[in-house]
């Protein structure tokens, strides 16, 4: 099965949405390299006509999630441009998503010990995170997530790469 097929795109479909139209989470985790970046943007693309706001965070470290959801506060006139408080900042964007739906929030590269502070406790919109740990999807963040498994082999390159997608409801 190649990375992005229709079917990828139909189980991520269905982990945001589910039968009955809820917003959802998950996570996508793997090793280095193997394409989970690019697989949400494919689920970026793919769905974001059906959230009213996809914000794109790249969370390698505490200072990028910082300045990401900085600029998310300044987006959508929470705070002043010339704030520079990061703690007023992520408590404004989670007030907000805890007050909003139909949004989509991916954490790209996260992980879980930084992410914890940023993660809206109230979920009414998606969130995706991408990481190399299963720690943010496996209870680091998104607690008591099942989890979906897809293996794609590439057998001209004899190159096997394991892929979980954890999903929460």
């Amino acid at each position: 099965m190649e990375l992005g097929s229709d079917v990828d795109m139909g189980l991520l479909r269905d982990a945001l949405f589910g039968d009955s139209g809820h917003e959802r989470s998950f996570g996508i985790h793997g090793i280095e390299g193997v394409g989970k970046t690019q697989l949400a943007l494919k689920a970026v693309d793919t769905l974001c006509h059906q959230f009213s706001h996809v914000f794109w965070i790249p969370a390698e470290t505490e200072l990028k999630l910082a300045d990401s959801f900085r600029q998310i506060a300044v987006f959508l006139n929470l705070i002043d441009d010339s704030e520079t408080d990061k703690t007023k900042s992520c408590r404004a964007v989670k007030h907000w998503l805890q007050e909003n739906s139909q949004w989509l929030l991916v954490f790209d590269s996260s992980n879980a010990n930084i992410l914890r502070q940023y993660f809206p406790s109230l979920i009414q919109g998606s969130v995706i995170t991408t990481s190399r740990s299963p720690a943010p999807a496996k209870g680091g963040v998104v607690s008591g997530a099942e989890i979906l498994t897809f293996t794609c082999f590439d057998y001209e390159l004899s190159f096997a790469t394991c892929w979980s997608i954890s999903i929460k409801a």
